[in-house]
């Protein structure tokens, strides 16, 4: 695809803050539905630090097991099968979760699943209305991901002003929000409503910058309680 300067597509990537910046959208949900034939399943995500693909648990056998004829193109509709939203095409490589930390960081994110197989979801290609994407333009590896384990310690640790931060930006009906997640686009934050999204005003992409930006946000959000 091209996507040199003068094309549309100039400046869309991964962590780009476009309207409809295929990354962001991704970024901004944390589940979909799976399209294996006539079956649909619902599945939550979350994106592996080391690729940024999709990882979801997938049954391991039974009616709602994947046929491995149809793991080679699965279609993955997020946030719905409703029309504008992002559809992935995918394929599937099972992971083992005793070596792989994407279905620990799963269970952070939604909780326990009860179901036993995992799957790093390889984006193919993704389209959102009637614009096609490259892969490239929204899957790439978290640079934030070795800093992400003290940044959710730092915003966990004040918790008062991260509830009001997460009720300002997420819902004003929130009685409980934990940071779980951080990227160049944001903070992912669990509530008694599921997972939330926060939003920077533009992409930090190192540790340095992304401690300033959750610090201020902090800050914003404690003048807010005095």
């Amino acid at each position: 695809m091209n996507t040199g300067p003068g094309h549309p597509e100039h400046d869309v990537g991964p962590f780009s803050t476009a309207p409809m910046a295929p990354g962001r959208y991704l970024r901004a949900h944390s589940g979909g539905v799976l399209r294996a034939g006539d079956l649909p399943i619902i599945a939550k995500y979350v994106l592996d630090p080391a690729t940024g693909c999709p990882v979801v648990p997938l049954a391991a056998d039974g009616p709602d097991a994947i046929d491995e004829s149809m793991a080679d193109s699965l279609p993955f509709l997020i946030p719905d099968e409703g029309e504008g939203g992002l559809q992935l095409l995918c394929s599937v490589a099972d992971l083992d979760p005793r070596t792989h930390e994407s279905p620990d960081r799963h269970l952070i994110y939604h909780g326990p699943s009860h179901q036993r197989r995992w799957a790093l979801l390889r984006v193919e290609s993704a389209r959102i209305a009637n614009r096609v994407f490259d892969p490239q333009l929204l899957i790439a590896p978290n640079p934030l991901r070795s800093a992400e384990p003290g940044l959710c310690k730092l915003a966990n640790g004040h918790k008062e002003h991260l509830l009001a931060l997460a009720r300002d930006r997420i819902g004003r009906s929130l009685d409980r929000a934990v940071m779980v997640g951080i990227d160049p686009l944001g903070l992912d934050v669990r509530t008694n409503f599921g997972i939330g999204r926060i939003e920077f005003t533009a992409p930090v992409t190192t540790p340095a910058a992304a401690h300033e930006a959750v610090e201020t946000l902090l800050l914003d959000a404690s003048k807010g309680l005095s």
